[in-house]
């Protein structure tokens, strides 16, 4: 039986040398009845975009015209292509060499599918960094996309006959293949497939890196649409923070990020009570999945006092999530308010801390945060170091203990503040019997901590 032909579009503006990697990397592709279509959008590099294309010449599909945009240049590729399936790809990216073989075999077994992305990662300084697990079934991802947008554009493979004559890109949007998953909602099926088959390169020169102000905006706009349109939840009813996380300052006051969470807990609340019978269809371990990522994403966005730390505290609480039967709904969300609960709590009260190690770092962080205060949000319980001396901080004498009274204290969170004895200290404190989980470098607590 012969291979279907697959179309692979690469639209180009002002390539870089990484276009030739782009190309290569489907012409090496295992499966190979592959036409590859090459779309120049009127590059202003004096010709380079256009020598490195014709290095191809004879292998390749290439057309040229006036720059109007990728949206319209994608619009315009996939108008030129045969193919059975349709494959999207950046000029600098590169593919996996069973890409294209692994989401045809999809696409085949699964022909309620219209829109196939894969997980990916990303090309960062030479090296590939991980980006994270994607939601995999179209429910999950059409919950996921509320939030985010849940698919890597060049990683997509179109069935062509559900997208030609039928969908295009929107030339003024912002985030063109965002806008165009939302539109899909609910009229055509997505999938995932859970393997890394894209290898994304990070270019600061892309849209999400110059133009992130209006993206934040667009995709407001998007999940307004979205509620209002297939979630029968008026939009009105909460701020744009809440609508995108991603468009909240960890710049706001204390109080304002407590809020801001109790906000967010009622904004999921509302979502998954209106809409429970549309939920159900997915398993409910998806549904807590999502949450636990969205929820782990909004703690660190917020910063609200304790981030990963109130994470790591809860995350046995979220994990109830993947142990709730299918059709608990109610028990779930009796879950995530829980946790909600709890970080209220803590950030409504002092947290102790102990700090590990009386150098430079130790004295800088308790001048900069001034810990002495019990109507602090931090408070300081005690200063440990093998080597016992005083510290003097602000005209206050604080005495530092021998590693070994760490017994004797009552804390949340002890902080390691030297980077040089940082295994040494750590290996004491759990000869003391001191808590992994309540274990910190001071690094990792300023990162996530907002005072």
């Amino acid at each position: 039986m012969s291979e279907k032909l697959i179309s692979v579009i690469i639209p180009v503006y002002n390539a870089d040398g990484y276009l030739r990697d782009s190309i290569c990397s489907v012409l090496h592709q295992d499966y190979k009845n592959i036409e590859i279509i090459v779309v120049n959008d009127g590059s202003k590099d004096n010709g380079f975009s256009t020598s490195i294309i014709k290095e191809f010449e004879g292998e390749i599909r290439f057309y040229e015209k006036r720059n109007t945009g990728l949206a319209d240049t994608l619009n315009f590729a996939i108008e030129k292509c045969s193919g059975t399936y349709i494959a999207r790809m950046d000029q600098d990216d590169i593919c996996e060499k069973n890409r294209i073989s692994e989401q045809v075999a999809f696409m085949e077994k699964n022909p309620d599918v219209s829109v196939c992305g894969t997980y990916f990662d990303y090309i960062k300084n030479g090296a590939f960094v991980e980006a994270g697990e994607l939601p995999t079934e179209n429910e999950d991802i059409e919950f996921n996309m509320l939030f985010t947008n849940p698919l890597c554009h060049p990683s997509v493979m179109f069935r062509a006959n559900d997208i030609k004559g039928r969908w295009k890109y929107d030339t003024a949007a912002v985030a063109e293949d965002y806008e165009l998953w939302t539109r899909m909602v609910g009229k055509v099926k997505f999938a995932n497939i859970p393997k890394i088959l894209l290898h994304y390169r990070i270019n600061e020169k892309s849209i999400t890196h110059t133009k992130t102000e209006k993206i934040k905006q667009f995709d407001v706009a998007l999940h307004k649409r979205l509620l209002r349109d297939e979630w029968g939840i008026n939009p009105k009813k909460y701020k744009d923070e809440i609508l995108n996380p991603n468009y909240f300052s960890n710049k706001c006051s204390f109080f304002v990020k407590k809020n801001f969470l109790l906000s967010f807990y009622e904004y999921l609340n509302d979502i998954c009570s209106t809409n429970k019978f549309e939920l159900l269809k997915m398993k409910c371990s998806d549904v807590g999945k999502s949450l636990n990522t969205i929820w782990l994403r909004i703690l660190n966005i917020s910063n609200i006092g304790y981030g990963m730390l109130l994470y790591k505290c809860d995350v046995k609480k979220i994990e109830k999530f993947n142990t709730v039967s299918k059709f608990d709904l109610n028990n779930l969300f009796d879950c995530l308010e829980k946790i909600c609960n709890s970080i209220v709590c803590r950030a409504d009260k002092s947290m102790k801390i102990v700090l590990c190690g009386a150098g430079l770092r130790c004295t800088n962080f308790l001048k900069e945060h001034n810990c002495f205060e019990t109507d602090k949000t931090v408070h300081l319980v005690g200063v440990l170091d093998n080597n016992q001396r005083n510290l003097f901080v602000n005209e206050v004498v604080i005495d530092v203990c021998d590693v070994k009274e760490i017994c004797r204290m009552s804390y949340d969170y002890v902080l390691i503040t030297s980077n040089k004895y940082y295994g040494e200290l750590h290996e004491d404190l759990l000869n003391c019997d001191v808590s992994e989980e309540k274990i910190f470098s001071l690094d990792v607590f300023t990162n996530f901590y907002c005072v």
